[in-house]
């Protein structure tokens, strides 16, 4: 198959990152090529960036507070087109951990194909609202971070 990466099992992708959900690709993640529409990617990325802050953040993960963290950038690598009807897993890890950022890690896997079918990564970047400049990363969260990250 066009695009295989090293990753050919269910269990080797879901190793490879902190938290995983599932999703399913639908009708309407299609375009005119009949494939799913590079968009969706984009879309499944920030359902598991906010899962993985829901559920590691913690109490210092205030969407509402002063200091929050903010997408200062993100990047996808198409590896394999899915199509519709497909179930998928969607991954996310933690790397590059610094005094004010750090750096996810997205997957992004076919299980009707068994294949990886995107990879990218997004920088988080803290930010205080009230001062309207960057900010530490909690200190309790950035130890949740670096524990991940296996540094």
């Amino acid at each position: 198959m066009q695009g295989r990466t090293a990753i050919t099992t269910r269990t080797e992708f879901e190793s490879g990152y902190s938290l995983v959900l599932p999703g399913e690709v639908q009708w309407r993640d299609m375009d005119a090529f009949q494939h799913v529409n590079n968009i969706s990617y984009l879309v499944w990325f920030e359902r598991v960036r906010i899962a993985f802050m829901d559920h590691f953040g913690g109490e210092e993960y205030d969407q509402s507070g002063d200091i929050v963290p903010v997408l200062a950038s993100v990047e996808c690598k198409y590896r394999f087109p899915l199509t519709y009807p497909d179930d998928i897993l969607i991954g996310v890890g933690v790397k590059d951990i610094g005094e004010d950022r750090f750096t996810q890690t997205y997957g992004v896997y076919s299980l009707g194909n068994e294949v990886v079918a995107a990879e990218g990564h997004g920088r988080l970047v803290y930010f205080d609202r009230g001062r309207g400049k960057k900010a530490a990363i909690p200190p309790k969260f950035k130890q949740r971070l670096l524990e991940m990250a296996g540094e």
